[in-house]
C-alpha cells in the first residue's frame, strides 16, 4: 500500500490531537494534504517517538500521535523500552516501514531481511502492536487507535518512494517550533517559552 494513502486515511480524523512527524518523505507527503500548527516535525533521526512520548506524558488528557519511519525506529530502538516502561495511554505511535532509507535513495534498511518492527515492539513489553499489510486494514486500526484509551503501536507496511507531484513545504524547524508551541500554549493555556529578555545598555555620563 501506499504511504500516502494512508496519511490521507489518517487526515481526515484529525480533530484536536497533537501530531509529531518525523523528518524525511513522510513529513513531505503529510505537509502535502494538510499544515497546521498542531503539527511538529522534527529535525533529527529517531527523535519523533521519545518527544511524543514526552509530550504525551506532559500533556496526559491530550492525544498525541507519532508518525516514524524504519529509519528512524531502527536508530533508536532504545525508545521503544522506554515506551514500553511508562505509562502514556494517550500516546499512538504509528511507524510507516518502507524497507529503506527513502530520503538517501531508497537505501535498504534491516527491516527488508529478518528485522520485524511489530514483533520487536511486542518483544520488548508493548502490549497494544499491530501490523498494517492493507489499507483496510489500516482504516479499522486508527478508528481504534484514535479513539483507544491505551498506548498503541502500529507498523504500516508501505511501499518505498515518494508519492509523484509532492512539492516539499518551505516552512523551517525555527518556524515549525514557534507554531507549534505558541499552539500548544493556547490550547493548554500555559507559558513555555519566555520572551528572550533584553540586554539593558550602561548608562553613560
Amino acid at each position: 500500500m501506499r504511504r500516502l494513502s494512508c496519511l490521507q486515511e489518517l487526515a481526515g480524523r484529525i480533530t484536536e490531537q497533537l501530531l509529531i512527524l518525523p523528518m524525511g518523505l513522510t513529513g513531505d507527503e503529510w505537509e502535502s494534504i494538510r499544515q497546521q500548527d498542531s503539527d511538529f516535525r522534527v529535525g533529527c533521526m529517531g527523535a519523533a517517538t521519545p518527544m511524543g512520548l514526552g509530550l504525551a506524558l506532559a500533556l496526559p488528557h491530550r492525544k498525541v500521535i507519532v508518525m516514524d519511519g524504519d529509519g528512524g525506529t531502527l536508530m533508536n530502538l532504545g525508545a521503544l523500552a522506554t515506551l514500553a516502561n511508562n505509562s502514556a495511554p494517550n500516546l499512538a505511535v504509528i511507524v510507516f516501514d518502507n524497507e529503506s532509507y527513502g530520503s538517501v535513495g531508497n537505501v535498504s534498511t534491516f527491516t527488508k531481511g529478518a528485522t520485524n518492527l511489530a514483533e520487536a515492539a511486542r518483544g520488548i513489553g508493548i502490549k497494544n502492536v499491530y501490523e498494517a499489510t492493507s489499507l483496510e486494514g489500516f482504516r479499522s486500526r486508527i478508528i481504534d487507535v484514535i479513539a483507544g484509551t491505551e498506548l498503541t503501536y502500529t507498523v504500516a507496511k508501505v511501499e518505498p518512494g515518494l508519492q509523484s507531484g509532492i512539492v516539499r513545504g518551505s516552512v523551517d524547524g525555527i518556524e515549525r517550533k514557534y507554531k507549534f508551541v505558541r499552539y500548544v500554549e493556547r490550547m493548554e493555556k500555559k507559558s513555555i517559552l519566555s520572551p528572550p529578555k533584553q540586554k539593558r545598555k550602561a548608562v553613560t555620563e
